[in-house]
């Protein structure tokens, strides 16, 4: 069995381990273009890149650059790392604290038509 842990939140500190992806971005150009639909469309594309990857650690990397697309269509929105944060802490305590057995089984029930058949 794990030992519990305790997650730090520290005011002004970013984005923590993933800030070197926020950062590597920091002087890409973004333009109005690049709106929700056009990171929907990269978001796919990557969605594809990971169904055909099969090496583990290749795949760590597809999922990590679908962070980086998360974060840079928020980047768009003009919101700060610490809106982002706040969001964060907000969506963890509103929707997740509590009920993630409940997001398990919805989640199980999205894998199969209804009647047990996947």
């Amino acid at each position: 069995m794990s030992p519990p842990f305790a997650v730090v939140i520290v005011e002004d500190a970013g984005f923590g381990v993933l800030q070197p992806l926020w950062d590597a971005w920091k002087d890409a150009p973004f333009d109005e273009e690049m709106d929700a639909d056009y990171f929907k469309k990269v978001l796919a594309h990557q969605i594809e890149e990971i169904e055909e990857e099969t090496e583990q650690g290749r795949l760590w990397d597809e999922w990590i650059d679908v962070i980086c697309v998360a974060m840079n269509y928020l980047r768009t929105t003009s919101i700060t790392p610490e809106n982002i944060g706040k969001a964060a802490i907000k969506r963890a305590e509103g929707r997740y604290n509590g009920r993630v057995k409940e997001i398990q089984e919805k989640y199980k029930e999205m894998e199969t038509d209804g009647l047990g058949n996947v």
